[in-house]
């Protein structure tokens, strides 16, 4: 199963989407700007 990414980029946050094959969303969360939680979410 393939799955595709984005990340909507703010000043002090950023909102990460990933969706599936069938465009059913399966992650879509706000969060701070700091990479170590930002490969936490997309770690999975």
């Amino acid at each position: 199963m393939s799955f595709y990414s984005g990340i909507d980029l703010h000043s002090n946050n950023h909102v990460v989407v990933v969706i599936d094959e069938e465009d059913n969303k399966v992650v879509d969360k706000r969060i701070d700007n700091n990479l170590h939680t930002t490969l936490e979410v997309l770690a999975p």
